[in-house]
């Protein structure tokens, strides 16, 4: 039970660090192809 905890904090906390970098390659990239 409290290893499944941890797995699932691990996973929600790389999701986020994943969707917050993502986002910020996107915004990244929009600036790159606009100048």
């Amino acid at each position: 039970m409290h290893n499944s905890l941890i797995f699932i904090n691990g996973l929600a906390l790389s999701a986020g660090l994943i969707i917050a970098i993502g986002a910020q390659n996107a915004f990244l990239l929009n600036r790159a192809l606009r100048c």
